[in-house]
């Protein structure tokens, strides 16, 4: 049931019409603009990442930062931190709350693309799970390589998202299901394998596609891992 409203979403939808549902779940879920989730900071996976990859001080991005909680987490390290965030009425929320924290934190304008600051950054974040929202894999690499341009050479950006194992076949069906319907519309075939949707659009991603995208932005990826929360580190290399 949940492969064939998949489908049929896929199939009917657009991009634009895609992203937009994505942004309406999360201007309607609560847990991200709560106190008591906001206050969690980095989880654990995400401080052993930044222990391990990121370097000890610096100016950190944060992109798609949702209700703040990274931002917290990175500012209580004693990072500097910029962030963004594409749904308004999360970036209004973060903006206030982290002020009432008294983090200090710039707040840019949100969107999915990264703020072009060339070279400006000593680590990058994407925010939880916000990766995976992206709509196809041209777009995500373009906002990779927007990414990477903002990166100050042998940086690091850690991202996280969703996975599948490369046999699993159900992402093929719902993949070639959705374009026979966008076919019939005479609209193009787009649906990549791993699209699923729900409430809102994700992709699932095995190692080899993460790898390869980081590697057509020039970021070389450095660590995977699915433990906790499926995630991957890139290296900005010269």
């Amino acid at each position: 049931m949940r492969a064939a409203q998949a489908i049929i979403w896929l199939g009917l939808l657009d991009d634009g019409d895609l992203l937009r549902a994505t942004d309406l779940y999360y201007s309607s879920t609560t847990i991200y603009a709560t106190q008591d989730y906001n206050l969690l900071g980095l989880q654990a996976w995400e401080r052993v990442a930044v222990e391990r990859w990121f370097p000890r001080q610096g100016r950190i991005l944060v992109t798609s930062m949702g209700g703040g909680r990274e931002v917290y987490g990175l500012a209580k390290l004693g990072f500097q931190v910029e962030a963004s965030e594409p749904n308004e009425q999360l970036a209004a929320h973060a903006s206030r709350w982290l002020e009432n924290q008294g983090v200090k934190a710039s707040i840019l304008p949100g969107e999915y693309l990264a703020p072009q600051r060339e070279g400006a950054y000593d680590g990058v974040l994407l925010g939880w799970a916000s990766y995976t929202h992206m709509v196809g894999r041209e777009q995500r690499i373009a906002f990779l390589k927007n990414v990477r341009a903002a990166m100050k050479t042998g940086a690091p950006v850690l991202l996280s998202f969703f996975t599948r194992e490369e046999t699993a076949w159900q992402y093929r069906w719902v993949a070639w299901l959705a374009n026979q319907i966008r076919k019939l519309s005479l609209r193009k075939a787009t649906i990549e394998v791993g699209d699923w949707m729900e409430l809102y659009f994700y992709h699932f991603f095995t190692s080899v596609e993460m790898e390869a995208e980081l590697r057509a932005a020039e970021l070389r990826m450095v660590h995977f891992s699915i433990m906790d929360c499926s995630h991957a580190v890139g290296i900005a290399d010269p």
